[in-house]
């Protein structure tokens, strides 16, 4: 039903376009009355569209729910590359951690409680229907790095205050799935972490990650 809706939309458009420039696509079909034209110009459209080569309607990236796995300490935890920076596979675990599901907000800031010189990893599945890119915002109590596709297009070793859009990262996410990666780094004190594709959102209200077992 929803897919009617915006291809009667695109067609209403099209009706206008023509009426102004007097020009009609190769899918528009004149009919005797406009709603018989409508249907017949519908019909016509879902035929242009899954023609080999021709574009279909866009859809936005579909992003997966935020998995977590640590904390790890190290005397120099920011620099190390520990376990999910290896590999990403949510049914493996590396000792007595293992990947686990949260409810985590894009768009809020989250605190976490974690030791001095300790980190702690969040990862989703990104999946798009082409290539694209966006620009995405990132909050971090201490450091921050990023990685997409296990390539790292954030390194912030920074000691900091939780704040909304601290830093930014234009994502090129291919075709099919994309995988990131956050990795937040504790000095010492409080802890927390953020993540946003909206500059606006912002959301001041602070909650606390809430784990979820199972994957």
């Amino acid at each position: 039903m929803k897919r009617t809706y915006k291809l009667s939309a695109v067609l209403v458009v099209v009706w206008m376009a023509s009426n102004v420039f007097g020009t009609d696509p190769e899918y528009y079909v004149k009919k005797g009355t406009w709603q018989a034209s409508m249907q017949a110009s519908r019909e016509a459209l879902v035929v242009h569209l899954n023609k080999p080569g021709k574009p279909k309607l866009s859809a936005r990236p579909q992003f997966g729910p935020w998995y977590e796995m640590g904390p790890y300490s190290d005397g120099d935890a920011f620099n190390r590359a520990f376990f999910p920076e290896k590999q990403i596979d949510l049914s493996q675990s590396d000792g007595d951690k293992r990947w686990k599901r949260i409810k985590a907000t894009d768009g809020i800031v989250h605190s976490l409680s974690l030791n001095g010189n300790t980190v702690t990893y969040f990862y989703r599945k990104i999946i798009a229907s082409r290539p694209e890119t966006m620009m995405t915002y990132y909050g971090s109590d201490d450091g921050l790095a990023v990685w997409l596709n296990k390539e790292k297009i954030i390194s912030n070793k920074v000691n900091r205050g939780l704040a909304a859009n601290q830093d930014k990262a234009q994502l090129a996410l291919k075709e099919g799935e994309n995988h990131l990666l956050i990795k937040i780094w504790n000095n010492g004190g409080g802890s927390g972490w953020y993540f946003s594709t909206s500059e606006t959102a912002g959301a001041k209200k602070d909650i606390r990650t809430v784990m979820l077992d199972g994957l």
